[in-house]
């Protein structure tokens, strides 16, 4: 196996994609958004938004990969960003350069692999955004400008970071190791100590810049039903598609956060009291009004809590969202109070 060898600006590079700010960060709709319509329009199995870093390429988004990184040094990632335009192996039997990598003697079996670069303004190759496929197949031309096409968007969306203050913050000040900490490994948002972190800061921002301030409590209805009766896989896929719905419904610099098992912390800046409530229907309307899987339909309650006098900490906020998520589940649940 051919390890991929390091670019001639490998320094500069790697500055560039670590001034993103973007590596161990929860999944963002915009960049799903990008995989899931490559999934679809090539038809292929697995497809990835992949950011090469010193030693791992991680994957900011993908269709079709269970893990969040992989080895830098078995990589396909890291010999596609030393090309200067559409990266393509037809049959990676054939290639010396991937023959035998465990990717393709073993599971997953690839056979076939495409790269489009991803840039930065300075024109650092930060990572790929990648296609694989366990059968050898060709891209024409139309299908390599539709690749294209798809890259630069999510090109545009690495070069434009949203966030807001609190999450800027955290970013800034929880690197190295610690980072992987910030992120739940199922729902692949923010872990409880990330968003309660980023509650607190937003809370603090809120009252300097005399600016609103929601929070959004959202507890999934008898999921411990689905559970006994399909089994925590169909559980754990259900919750997956319920944090789907979720984050396509919030603004990008909104945050969101694993809080429980089925429970989910969402922080609303410049959000007032009745926005807060118009945020929590919609998440609300988002899960129920169709199915999650074939049989499976669920709901969620929320309790909605703003910033104001009775709420001087983070704490303090979390307590009457809780509050409030207690009365929507006695009332039935599938409720916002």
């Amino acid at each position: 196996m051919q390890r991929p060898s390091l670019p001639l600006d490998e320094s500069t590079r790697l500055d560039a994609l670590r001034s993103l700010a973007i590596l161990d960060t929860p999944a963002e709709e915009r960049f799903d958004r990008v995989t899931r319509l490559a999934h679809r329009v090539f038809d292929a199995p697995v497809i990835a938004l992949a950011l090469v870093d010193s030693t791992r390429v991680w994957f900011k988004s993908s269709c079709g990969i269970a893990f969040p990184q992989l080895a830098r040094d078995v990589s396909f990632a890291g010999h596609a960003i030393h090309a200067s335009d559409t990266f393509v192996v037809e049959d990676t039997r054939k290639d010396p350069r991937f023959s035998d990598n465990p990717l393709v003697t073993a599971e997953p079996f690839v056979r076939f692999y495409a790269a489009q670069p991803l840039t930065t303004v300075d024109g650092s190759v930060v990572g790929v955004l990648e296609l694989l496929d366990q059968r050898t197949r060709s891209l024409s031309e139309r299908d390599i400008a539709d690749f294209r096409d798809l890259a630069r968007i999510a090109e545009t969306e690495l070069r434009n970071p949203v966030y807001s203050k609190g999450q800027e913050e955290l970013l800034r000040e929880d690197g190295g190791t610690a980072a992987t900490a910030r992120i739940d490994p199922l729902t692949r948002l923010w872990s409880r100590g990330a968003v309660v972190d980023i509650l607190q800061r937003e809370l603090s921002h809120a009252r300097r810049d005399s600016s609103g301030l929601g929070m959004l409590l959202v507890d999934v209805d008898h999921l411990r039903d689905l559970n006994a009766t399909n089994g925590h896989e169909a559980g754990d896929a259900a919750l997956q598609e319920i944090v789907r719905r979720i984050r396509t419904n919030l603004r990008p610099y909104d945050s969101v956060g694993r809080f429980g098992g089925e429970e989910f912390l969402i922080v609303l800046p410049g959000t007032d009291r009745e926005g807060t409530i118009l945020a929590g229907e919609r998440i609300r309307i988002a899960v129920e009004k169709e199915e999650l899987s074939k049989g499976i339909a669920m709901s969620v309650s929320i309790g909605a809590a703003a910033a104001g006098p009775a709420a001087s900490d983070s704490a303090a906020l979390i307590r009457l969202a809780e509050h409030a998520l207690s009365r929507a589940k006695s009332l039935g649940g599938n409720r916002v109070a």
